[in-house]
């Protein structure tokens, strides 16, 4: 007798799956879609790199995928300054995002340094709130806050800032 041909009672079955597969409301094997649509998807959210270092990035950037050309350029150069590329970091932009929580994406991405640009802690759910150019850990995690990077990339003391607090974050 072969495992294809043995039948198990439908009591046992249910047994051994006890929560639902796909989240939402299951009512006679449909799902609620009104539910459904209130309940985010885990991977609704895109992001830009491959994220080798646990590094994420987290901007405040309407109407682009991203950044904009010339702050991404910026990003950029401030990253090879820090011996890192678009590789080592995860960019996700969230602007068009409606139910995002930082805590949630930094699990996802498994998430050791975050980078707020242009992005307001309390827009992410973040239960804390400190200045822009702070290191601050919280979490296991170590969060920086910045403003948008068209705004230091032509304020020179705001760009000594934030090169002083990467180069203390990238030990360089």
């Amino acid at each position: 007798m072969s495992l294809k041909a043995i039948k198990l009672p439908e009591s046992i079955i249910s047994s051994l799956y006890t929560s639902n597969l796909i989240q939402g409301a299951i009512t006679n094997n449909t799902i609620d879609e009104t539910q459904a649509k209130e309940t985010p998807a885990r991977n609704e959210f895109k992001f830009l790199g491959n994220n080798e270092k646990k590094v994420l990035v987290i901007v405040n950037s309407p109407g682009v995928d991203y950044l904009p050309e010339d702050e991404m350029q910026f990003l950029t150069n401030m990253l090879n300054a820090c011996k890192l590329s678009i590789k080592d970091i995860a960019i996700v932009n969230v602007s068009g995002l409606n139910h995002f929580s930082y805590r949630e994406i930094t699990q996802l991405l498994e998430t050791r340094i975050a980078l707020l640009i242009n992005t307001e802690a309390a827009t992410i759910g973040l239960p804390l709130d400190f200045p822009h150019f702070q290191v601050q850990p919280f979490s296991n995690m170590t969060f920086l806050s910045s403003p948008s990077l068209s705004d230091i990339k032509n304020d020179q003391l705001q760009k000594s800032k934030l090169w002083v607090c990467l180069r203390r974050i990238f030990n360089v």
